[in-house]
């Protein structure tokens, strides 16, 4: 999305001001800490990071982040608390697009290559299967030049329930209604009632890990949800 699309907003939210634009490469670590707050209690990430090294998992989550940041379709927002600067919510988007030939060659190398050696103290095992399962369902529900896909949505614990997650989310959705546009999202429990709200219905397919068979306690079930254009709330 084009800053002429999503222009520099203000937000005042009660006590708050709020800007949201568009993310920039010295941000990534602003981005990765964000979604780590976010997520601190998930039990999918908390199980797949297992006892690794904080440390060193957010030095390899700086250079996914990095290896992301520019591939086709991908744009990142944030929203800032003016009052310190520190970034309140993030979000990445896959808009409609085409990989290049080179993004192509990289992905079946890394695909079908030698694969990196986990971070030690990682489930390696609960961590293989979910990405299993997301690129399996990915292939089955997703049709990149034809659709958008709401990737990652974070809001840092202090800044929730104050609507930021719904501003990062409704210019995107008017822009796929305009276009008439699909919208897919993998939904954390945290959000599905936003999700519902705003038009995202269940697939009939769920990401399901029962951790108990990769040596951890519990198990998940991620919805599996998509958007057609108009549907929920009018925004």
């Amino acid at each position: 999305m084009a800053t002429s699309d999503l222009p520099p907003q203000t937000l005042k939210i009660g006590e708050y001001t709020f800007t949201i634009s568009e993310g920039k490469d010295e941000d990534i670590p602003g981005f990765v800490d964000a979604f780590d707050a976010a997520f601190a209690d998930n039990l999918l990430f908390s199980t797949m990071s297992g006892t690794a090294d904080r440390a060193v998992l957010r030095e390899k989550d700086i250079a996914f982040w990095k290896g992301q940041w520019t591939m086709s379709g991908r744009k990142h927002f944030k929203v800032v608390d003016e009052a310190n600067g520190k970034i309140a919510a993030i979000t990445r988007w896959w808009f409609p697009h085409t990989l290049t030939s080179e993004e192509v060659a990289k992905a079946e190398e890394a695909k079908n290559g030698p694969q990196p050696e986990p971070v030690p103290g990682t489930n390696a095992g609960a961590t293989k299967e979910f990405v299993k399962q997301l690129v399996d369902y990915r292939d089955k529900w997703v049709k990149n030049d034809d659709m958008y896909m709401m990737n990652i949505l974070a809001v840092v614990p202090a800044y929730q329930r104050l609507g930021l997650g719904k501003a990062l989310l409704v210019p995107v959705l008017k822009m796929a209604d305009k276009e008439g546009k699909k919208t897919y999202i993998e939904a954390s429990a945290a959000g599905e009632k936003l999700y519902r709200r705003l038009g995202w219905v269940e697939t009939g397919d769920t990401i399901s890990l029962d951790f108990t068979k990769y040596g951890a306690k519990g198990g998940v079930d991620v919805n599996l949800m998509m958007r057609e254009p108009g549907a929920g709330i009018a925004l």
